[in-house]
C-alpha cells in the first residue's frame, strides 16, 4: 500500500493499532494537524514548527514546552551530541548524550 500523505497514514496505523513517529516538517507534512504520538524535531525544526526562523537563540526547552502545549502527547527534540529533550504528561527532563567514537554519521537520526 502507497501512503500518500500523513492524514491517509495516521487513520491507517490507528486501524492497525500502531504508533506513529513524525520526524519533522509539521506543517508541511501535517496540514490537517493530525497529531502523531511522538514529534521528534531536532532543534532546527522544532523553531520552523513553531513558525519562528531557524536560528532564533531562544533555548530549547522554552520552545519544546511551547510546542508540547500544542497537543502533542510526547515530544522529543534531538540535539545532536548534547543529547534531547523529553517531554510528555509524565516527563520533562534533559536526557545528555552519550560520548562515541563516530566513525560514519550517515543515518544518525534514523538510529535515535
Amino acid at each position: 500500500m502507497i501512503i500518500q500523505n500523513f492524514e491517509e497514514l495516521a487513520v491507517t496505523d490507528k486501524k492497525k493499532d500502531c504508533l506513529e513517529i513524525l520526524e519533522a516538517g509539521l506543517q508541511a507534512a501535517n496540514p490537517q494537524n493530525i497529531l502523531p504520538h511522538y514529534v521528534t524535531p531536532n532543534e532546527t525544526e522544532l523553531r520552523i514548527c513553531l513558525g519562528m526562523s531557524p536560528d532564533a537563540q531562544n533555548p530549547n526547552s522554552e520552545l519544546a514546552e511551547k510546542l508540547f502545549k500544542n497537543g502533542i502527547n510526547n515530544l522529543i527534540v534531538t540535539e545532536g551530541e548534547k543529547g534531547c529533550l523529553i517531554i510528555n504528561n509524565d516527563i520533562n527532563e534533559h536526557v545528555p548524550g552519550v560520548k562515541v567514537d563516530v566513525v560514519d554519521t550517515t543515518g544518525a537520526g534514523d538510529a535515535f
